[in-house]
């Protein structure tokens, strides 16, 4: 009976009915958690050691204080990773690399608590099938490979991942702001994450207005992501 209790209560199903339980925003907190310790690993075991070959170019910002060489860079370049990682180091004055060994894994938890909140927002999943996507998601190569140097282009596609349940489906003032304020975000973080958002936000406008489905919710949509269509 023991091990049966124990087994309920450490399985998947049984994780994921502790998830359900949970509000969103816990849950959100536990996965973020979860992926911040994965990709913690690789950092503990390579010590003072950066990982990747990008590591060093960032460093190198994050000295220099230098985001914008020119004023045009604010329109023409995708800075908002080296704006961010600046003024951390600008506030915490902690060696770069050390800072880098902190947000590396910090990036990959926004994306694999991304990975959860696109399952159950967008595509309705139950806990046990998203937490199931998080896992697969987080242990897999492809994904840690891109987070070893590849900061910018993680920053791009954790926000990407919770700005696309709202896409099509904006109901509120609060929903048409976050959209607005997540696509921007996203122009300025990667460009490979814009193109992705542009086209998925156009595709799904263009298919619901070709079915004459098209929706205030979609007028919305096209609204929210016209500033960060203009400065892409």
């Amino acid at each position: 009976m023991k091990n049966l209790n124990f087994h309920s209560r450490f399985s998947l199903g049984g994780l994921a009915a502790r998830f359900d339980t949970l509000s969103g925003a816990k849950a959100l907190s536990l996965l973020f958690f979860s992926g911040f310790l994965v990709r913690l690993i690789p950092e503990l075991m390579a010590g003072a050691i950066p990982i990747g070959f990008d590591t060093i170019y960032y460093a190198s910002v994050m000295k220099n204080g230098v985001v914008w060489a020119h004023w045009s860079s604010f329109f023409t370049s995708a800075w908002f990773f080296e704006a961010l990682t600046t003024a951390l180091y600008s506030v915490s004055q902690v060696d770069p690399f050390l800072l880098l060994k902190i947000v590396a894994p910090a990036l990959f938890g926004l994306n694999v608590a991304g990975v959860y909140w696109v399952g159950r927002k967008l595509l309705g999943w139950n806990a046990k099938l998203c937490l199931a996507a998080t896992g697969l998601f987080a242990f897999q190569l492809a994904t840690l490979r891109i987070s070893w140097d590849l900061l910018p282009n993680t920053l791009g596609m954790g926000l990407l991942l919770f700005a696309l349940p709202f896409v099509g489906k904006l109901g509120s003032t609060r929903d048409f702001t976050v959209l607005a304020l997540l696509s921007l975000l996203i122009v300025f973080a990667h460009e490979y994450a814009a193109v992705a958002l542009i086209t998925i936000v156009l595709g799904v406008v263009a298919w619901r207005f070709a079915r004459k489905n098209f929706s205030r919710a979609d007028g919305m949509t096209l609204l929210a992501v016209l500033p960060a269509l203009s400065f892409f």
